[in-house]
Formats: structure tokens, sequence, C-alpha cells
């Protein structure tokens, strides 16, 4: 089909229309004058000249249109003029995705008074230009050649998704633009320094999300101090976590409010308890989520264990080998520490009121003799309530190599044949005896 001409039915009250891949260039101006209801227009995979989509959308019912996709079209430049014929409608989402703009003017959505949420990623932008009387709340530009934002503020976004794209330094003139943003997405830039005070004109920010960076060599202190922001993302970032780095420990300073923070994914190989402890030490009343997953962390963060709203902790994949009671905070409702070193679990080991938390200790080398014993009562008496995850993770011996890769459960039921453990008084009693043949062996000897 290459021409798209008027759906002549009078009496359709069709809502969403999806002709994606249908070869079509040429969109008549009046083709969707009798789609009266029409909410959802998706053009996506179809080459349609600018010049044909400009008039498309005149006849297009205002009041209950809505959503506008145009992906993958070869488009190349739209002017201030190209929405002008959806002037005063209330679309609200517009996707542009994987087209061929090179540079992109907001003011194009000038006529569009309810739009909120635009989607430009996967396209060739590396010149950006705002406009402050764009309605925009919403901003999609993943994937693209940004490096630099040009123009005015623009106070009404406050969702800004830039991932993947060119950006090198954060500092508090990148992100001048926006002054009342929420969420900011960065991930996935080859950025190398993150300054100091690079989000702290931003009053309402909630959320900075900046993983899989991998080329930042520099964090400075004070770089995320905000008063407002609640969860901070640096995971899979290669950062070295340790005092000679240029990785400050006081980059969470001011972050007043920070509830969440994931650093999974970087190197901790190094990392002390002290550097630990300054760099959580701006956090320790408010947080609430923290990850350190597969960071090569050799010994539990004690630190955390005076966090005094810590609930959910994943240490999962790390190399800890000993567990303490006193580690874990009061108010810990549920921590992975799957994938770790840890070989037994004593009553020392965990807190009493373990059973009222979710505590995930699968895919640990488990040494299957009698010191295991308390652990393998505890996990049989709680799988009903599944405080260990026992019923889809893995838990099985690493030695004795006569055990090897078989399930402590079925240990459990093997060594209580065996009856290895005996009680208390009668090991007591039997140390005792043989202290004294020993003793009166030794005495015999001499005389």
């Amino acid at each position: 089909m290459n021409t798209f001409v008027n759906i002549s039915y009078p009496k359709l009250k069709l809502e969403a229309l999806d002709v994606t891949h249908n070869s079509i260039t040429n969109i008549s101006e009046d083709a969707f004058i009798n789609l009266s209801q029409l909410k959802k227009l998706i053009l996506n995979e179809n080459d349609v000249p600018i010049y044909f989509l400009k008039t498309a959308f005149r006849y297009l019912n205002k009041q209950y249109f809505r959503y506008l996709a145009m992906n993958n079209m070869s488009l190349q430049h739209v002017d201030e003029f190209f929405f002008e014929s959806l002037n005063n409608t209330g679309v609200m989402y517009i996707t542009m995705e994987i087209n061929n703009f090179k540079s992109f003017n907001m003011s194009v959505f000038r006529p569009l008074g309810s739009l909120g949420y635009v989607d430009l990623s996967y396209n060739f932008i590396s010149e950006l230009y705002l406009d402050p009387d764009v309605s925009v709340h919403t901003l999609k530009i993943n994937n693209n050649k940004v490096s630099i934002i040009v123009g005015n503020k623009c106070p009404k976004i406050q969702r800004l998704y830039l991932k993947h794209n060119d950006v090198l330094y954060l500092n508090t003139e990148f992100l001048r633009s926006f002054p009342n943003l929420k969420v900011i997405d960065l991930s996935q830039n080859p950025v190398k320094k993150i300054y100091s005070n690079a989000f702290a004109s931003l009053h309402k920010l909630n959320t900075i999300r900046l993983s899989g960076l991998c080329s930042v060599k520099t964090i400075e202190n004070n770089a995320f101090n905000n008063s407002k922001v609640k969860s901070i993302s640096l995971k899979n970032n290669k950062l070295h976590f340790f005092k000679h780095h240029p990785i400050s420990s006081g980059m969470f300073i001011g972050c007043d409010s920070l509830v969440q923070v994931d650093l999974s994914d970087n190197n901790m190989i190094k990392t002390s308890q002290k550097y630990l402890t300054k760099l959580f030490r701006p956090i320790y009343r408010r947080a609430t989520h923290i990850s350190l997953a597969n960071c090569g962390l050799g010994m539990y963060p004690t630190a955390l264990s005076s966090f005094d709203k810590l609930s959910h902790l994943d240490l999962t994949g790390n190399e800890i080998t000993v567990l303490e009671k006193s580690y874990f905070p009061n108010n810990l409702l549920w921590i992975s520490l799957k994938a770790n070193y840890i070989t037994s679990v004593a009553k020392s080991s965990l807190p009493e009121n373990v059973t009222e938390m979710k505590v995930n200790l699968a895919l640990n080398p488990f040494d299957c003799t009698c010191d295991l014993l308390w652990f393998l009562d505890l996990f049989a008496r709680t799988r009903e309530n599944d405080t260990f995850h026992q019923s889809s993770q893995l838990y099985q011996c690493a030695s004795p190599s006569s055990e090897k890769n078989l399930h402590i459960s079925t240990y459990a039921t093997k060594i209580g044949q065996q009856k290895c453990l005996l009680p208390m008084d009668m090991i007591t009693t039997i140390t005792f005896v043989l202290s004294f043949f020993i003793v009166v062996m030794f005495v015999g000897t001499v005389l």
C-alpha cells in the first residue's frame, strides 16, 4: 500500500490505528476525517515525506487524540510548523525513535499544549535546542550523541533520560537548564569526572541514575550534595573505592534524604572498613536500601551495622567468609549473601529475629560437617515461611568431597542417621574420663 486515503465508513468507532511497516509513502489530507474517536495513531516504519505528514493530522479529532508514534520513518528534520495542524489537540505522547535527526529544536512542540511525553531515542542528535515554552515534562533522548545542551531553561521538564550519549563532564552548568528535574538518567555515558555540587542546584531532584559509565576517573567531595535526592545508582561503573583513589569517600555529603544507594558491580577489593564508614556516614540515619553486590568485598561492611532504618541489603557475589549476628542492623528485613564464601553458619552468625527476615545464603560453599547442624535444623524449621528462600535457591555441600553437591536438606537427613552430635553433658563426661586416664597413665609411667 503506497497511499493511505480516507477511511470512509462513517460509523467506525476506531480508537487505535497501527499501520506499521506498510510501505506507505503518501497520506492524504483527509485520511482520518471519519475517525472521530481515534486516540492512538502508529505510523512506524513507513517512509512518508515530511510535506505529507504536515497535513495528515489536520482532521484528527482534537478532543480525543492522545498518542502519535513516528518511529523508524527516516525523518531528518522537522521545522517549527510541523505540528501546526495538531494545534490545541489533547495529544500527550509523541515518539520519534530510530530516525535520522542530527539536531533537534524543541520549539517544534510549542503548538501542543497538552504534550507531556516525548521520546527521541536512537537518533544521531548531537545538538539539542531547548524551548522554555514547551509543555513536555518527560524527555527521552537515549542512544544519541548529545554532549551539550543549548538554550534557555525548561522549567517544565521533570524527567530527563540521556542514556548512552556523549556526556563527558557532570557539573552545575550541564544541568542548569532543568531547574525542576525530579529524575535524571545519564547512564552509559563516557563521563570522566563528576564535580562537586553537580546536582546541588536541582531543588526537586529525587532520583539520579549513573550506571554503566565505565570511564569515570574522578568523583569529587560533595558530588551528590542535594538535600532532596532519595535514590542514587552508581552501578557497574568500575569505580575503585579506596583511600588513594580519586573517588571521594565524601561524595554523599549533603545527601540528607538519601534512602536508596546502589553501588553494585564496582571494585571494593581494597576498600577498608574505615573508608566505608566515612562513605556511608552522611546517610546512616535514613538509608533503607543499599546494594553492594559483586564488589569483591572480602569482609562484611560493618559500617552498615549501625544504620537506623536499613531494611534491605544486597551483598550478593562478594567474598565474605564470616557472619556475626552483631553485623545485622536492627530493622533489617531482607538480606542477600548469595554466592559468597561462607562455609558455616552457627547460632552466633544470625540474629534472634532471623525467622522474621528473608535471608538468601544460596550458592555458598557449605562445609557439611557436624558444625552445620544448628543451621540445618533452622533451615528445616523455616521451610514453610521460606526464610532462606529454600524453595528456589541452591544450598549445597561443597566439602568434604564425599558430600560435594549434596543438597543440605539431604545431608541433614543423612547426618541425623549418623547421630554425630552428642549431648553436651556426655561430651563433658567423656572429656573428664579421658583426662583422668591420661593422668593415671602418666603417673604410672613415672612410677
